[in-house]
């Protein structure tokens, strides 16, 4: 298996596939790498601790900066985009689960941030193909099946809401249209009536009219 390693003189930057790999280089390089990994482990712990506070913004950010010096990492592309999803960025939260999944797609933790993102998407038939992915990965996983369960509950709620929404439009433009009729009917009757008026008001006339 290869892999290509490149360095730049601000910080070694690396690419590289698979769980383990083999390096041949001198041992500056060797100390760079191990810096540059256990800098990158900095950042997702610092970026952890931004999670746990709320702050997503600063999270992502961190996060971030441990793919610039580890950019196939699944651990840190789950937390950014679980980042991504606390912080309503769901396009990108669901653009981060499928690197993950790319990256390792034996774990069962990338489909359900790949789940989590199509549900809040509203694609909850996505999400629930997605996490039963993640089932056949790690069968009996109780995250992965409650999640399933939540999002039927919740496609369930959107549809009544739907369904709810499209009532209370219909509604409207029958009441709409009632007021528009009412209106209508309220002025050919009054034109009716002053049609009347003045029929009475030529009748009126023309019998006061005297005889030549």
């Amino acid at each position: 298996m290869n892999f290509e390693i490149t360095f730049d003189l601000r910080y070694p930057k690396l690419t590289f596939e698979g769980p383990s790999f083999k390096l041949i280089m001198n041992q500056e390089d060797d100390d760079a790498l191990r810096a540059a990994l256990a800098q990158a482990e900095q950042f997702k712990n610092e970026g952890n601790e931004a999670l746990k506070e709320k702050d997503y913004a600063e999270a992502i950010r961190l996060y971030t900066c441990a793919l610039d010096l580890d950019p196939t990492n699944a651990i840190y592309l789950s937390n950014r985009s679980a980042a991504h999803l606390s912080n309503d960025s769901k396009t990108k939260a669901l653009r981060d689960a499928e690197a993950c999944i790319e990256h390792k797609p034996n774990w069962w933790k990338g489909y359900m941030r790949k789940g989590a993102a199509e549900h809040a998407l509203n694609r909850f038939d996505l999400a629930k193909q997605t996490y039963f992915r993640g089932l056949e990965k790690d069968p009996g996983n109780a995250s992965l099946q409650d999640a399933i369960e939540d999002v039927r509950v919740a496609q369930e709620a959107y549809s009544l809401q739907l369904k709810k929404e499209n009532a209370e439009k219909e509604a409207a433009r029958l009441a709409q249209e009632a007021v528009a009729k009412a209106k209508a009917d309220e002025e050919a009757l009054l034109a009716s009536f002053m049609d009347e008026v003045e029929a009475l008001e030529d009748q009126a006339n023309t019998v006061k009219k005297p005889a030549p």
